[in-house]
């Protein structure tokens, strides 16, 4: 046989076992499990109810049987027990049957109607609050008999605090209607109370009733306790203090009533007049005083009275500022669900201490105080603090109530990082540098003490960083590219880790504010001397093309002055000078030079014809001109006219023309070009 084969027949067998298994234990379920422990209670509503603990649940509507003074009794299976319906006067219980069971019943050790009767809930008409006590109201059902005496249990609990009692009190039978007085109570504190009943007799064993409704009441209000006072001193002119006086109502439980007002009294101790305020529940208690020392009484009120006096010191502002403290070396550490203040005494009469805390970011006048007595420990109450919010403690001792000068810390209940970081703002940017500012973060969102801050920037993927202590706001980068692109983040750290805020980007310029200082003042420079010489050249325009571009006459000039030009004879006897043209320049008149030649065609002479210049005054300017015009020879013909030539006269008309030129050199400047040609005639005409 393969092992195969063998291997199924194994599979099938233990198959078989299993499903015979589930049969035995389907058998074993479905028999009949005898009654075990059969309990019955009888209602007043006339309901029969035995019940029992079986193994098998018995389906509801299933019928029963319950045999009492020897009758049976037919009901119905619910929920596991078998009631019977309109049975009177059950005297005892003998037997019980369930057919499913078999026809035998299951006898029951007898049980007698004293025993059995459960009563209904009693019904409470209401609570009257009194002063330390409640008045309760209850009712019995109306079906339960009258003959029957009851015991009922009040049962009061505390709304405000999980406080609860009992009480037991009689209900004679004839009585329908009850009242039973709660005392022993606080004022002016809500309570629920229920109540459940029993037959009186037997006193162990009879059953209870369930618990009835509750309904709550609320005992009277009586004058407040005596409130527990504290004060903060604020400083605002030499001669004036603002004082701010802040309480608890008592702190053990209950409330005594609503108050509805206070009642300040002060007294200034080198004086006689007291002075008396009254405010509402809600009024801020600030008071104005001066700078002696004030005792004053703090009294609270509501519609039933006034409480206790609660009285304070001031000190005054000399005592204030002479004080030493008498607290060395304290020392805050933040346990996992409270905070421990430890601290060395440097007097030993003192006798107590205040601690005060408050939360630094919130309004510095809510704060919360305690006092202790004999040790130089405290340790918070569980609950109280906040994690990662800073605290200022203060603890001032105590000198027979006097207070003393405090000594303070503040420390973070637990630390984690930032919430938010710092957002960069860009103050200054040049060339290589970049200043960086940012704001401080609010305390509420610090977590912790910022230790240091973190500047990170950014160009071309290389990423940089600076860090700078947690008390600088602002930091200059250097060495930074010209023209380059940079982003910045600020990174704020506590002692757990740090929180990097939003981004900043800006480019630096391409050049300084040097540079652009001497670029400024180079073209500032430049365009100065431009201005000059354009001015300069508008207002001396002739005297400069003059002296840059001097004019350089020719022999033969199309344009001159207006000039008186003679004509000297060679030889003239009389030295007459002839005036034959004038010229006027400044008309532009061109008058052409005439050739001698043909000028004179009939005249057959030897001339020397001189012009001399005449100084004309032409658009501002003097200008002299001097010609010379030489002719060797003139052999013309003139009809009328006859010109002589005589050598005598040559050497007393050359040294007289040299003699004039030397007068007008003396008045007038020439070129040199113009010399040369002055020269050249004067040969010429000696010739």
């Amino acid at each position: 046989m393969s092992s195969f084969h063998k291997m199924s027949q194994i599979k099938a067998f233990l198959s078989f076992l299993w499903n015979l298994a589930i049969l035995c234990n389907f058998c074993l379920t479905a028999l009949p499990q005898k009654p075990e422990n059969i309990s019955c209670f009888y209602h007043y509503k006339h309901i029969l109810n035995c019940s029992w603990i079986s193994g098998r649940e018995i389906p509801n509507d299933t019928n029963c049987t319950i045999s009492t003074n020897g009758k049976d009794k037919p009901g119905k299976m619910k929920d596991g027990s078998c009631i019977v319906e309109q049975v009177l006067f059950v005297d005892y219980i003998t037997q019980v049957k369930v057919p499913m069971f078999g026809e035998e019943g299951f006898n029951v050790t007898p049980q007698y109607k004293k025993y059995i009767v459960k009563p209904g809930p009693p019904q409470i008409m209401k609570v009257e609050g009194m002063k330390e006590m409640l008045r309760v109201h209850l009712r019995k059902k109306p079906e339960e008999p009258d003959y029957d005496p009851f015991m009922c249990q009040i049962q009061y609990q505390a709304t405000a605090k999980n406080i609860s009692a009992n009480i037991s009190i009689p209900i004679e039978h004839y009585v329908r209607n009850q009242i039973a007085n709660l005392t022993g109570l606080w004022n002016f504190t809500n309570y629920t109370v229920a109540v459940r009943c029993r037959l009186r007799e037997p006193h162990e064993s009879s059953p209870w009733s369930e618990w009835s409704n509750k309904v709550t009441g609320r005992t009277e209000e009586q004058a407040p306790l005596k409130v527990d006072l504290w004060r903060v001193i604020e400083t605002i002119h030499p001669n004036e203090r603002r004082v701010h006086l802040l309480w608890e109502v008592n702190k053990g439980f209950p409330s005594s009533g609503i108050i509805t007002g206070y009642t300040v009294r002060y007294i200034a101790e080198n004086s006689n007049i007291t002075f008396e305020k009254k405010y509402s529940q809600k009024e801020l208690v600030i008071l104005s005083l001066t700078e002696d020392a004030y005792n004053i009484s703090f009294t609270a009120h509501n519609s039933a009275g006034e409480s206790p006096e609660a009285t304070i010191r001031v000190p005054s502002s000399k005592d204030e500022k002479t004080m030493k403290p008498k607290i060395v070396h304290l020392k805050a550490s933040a346990l996992k669900e409270k905070m421990n203040l430890t601290w060395d005494l440097t007097d030993s009469e003192i006798d107590g201490y205040l601690i005060e805390w408050y939360e630094s970011e919130e309004n510095t006048y809510k704060r919360s105080w305690h006092k202790i007595r004999n040790t130089t420990k405290w340790t918070s109450p569980k609950g109280i603090l906040k994690k990662f919010k800073c605290y200022n403690f203060s603890v001032y001792p105590l000198c027979k109530d006097e207070i003393k000068k405090p000594t303070s810390i503040s420390i973070y209940f637990h630390e984690n990082v930032p919430s938010s970081g710092p957002d960069p703002e860009l103050e200054n940017v040049g060339k290589d540098y970049a200043t960086i500012k940012w704001k401080e973060i609010p305390k509420s969102k610090r977590n912790g003490v910022i230790i240091n801050y973190t500047i990170i920037y950014e160009t071309d993927n290389k990423l940089l960083e600076e860090t700078v202590d947690g008390s600088i706001l602002k930091y200059k980068l250097k060495s930074l590219q010209p023209l380059t692109n940079y982003k910045v983040w600020i990174k704020a750290n506590t002692t757990i880790g740090g929180t990097t805020g939003s981004q900043l980007s800006f480019f630096t310029v391409l050049l300084s504010t040097t540079d652009i200082i001497l670029a400024a003042i180079f073209i500032g420079i430049f365009m100065t001397c431009l201005l000059s010489f354009g001015l300069l050249w508008a207002l001396k325009y002739k005297m400069i093309k003059r002296i840059c571009w001097p004019q350089i006459p020719h022999p033969v000039i199309a344009s001159c002055p207006a000039v008186s030009q003679k004509f000297i004879l060679g030889n003239s006897s009389s030295e007459d000078d002839i005036n034959i043209l004038k010229i006027d320049t400044c008309n532009e008149n061109e008058l052409p030079l005439l050739n001698p030649e043909n000028r004179f065609k009939q005249a057959n002479i030897t001339a020397e014809i001189k012009v001399a210049g005449q100084g004309t005054f032409c658009s501002g300017e003097y200008k002299a001109l001097e010609f010379f015009l030489s002719v060797s020879s003139l052999n013309h013909d003139f009809k009328n006219q006859t010109f002589l030539t005589t050598r005598r006269h040559s050497e007393s008309s050359a040294k007289e023309e040299m003699q004039y030129q030397e007068n007008l050199q003396e008045k007038t400047e020439f070129n040199s070009y113009l010399k040369n040609s002055i020269q050249e005639s004067s040969w010429i005409a000696r010739m």
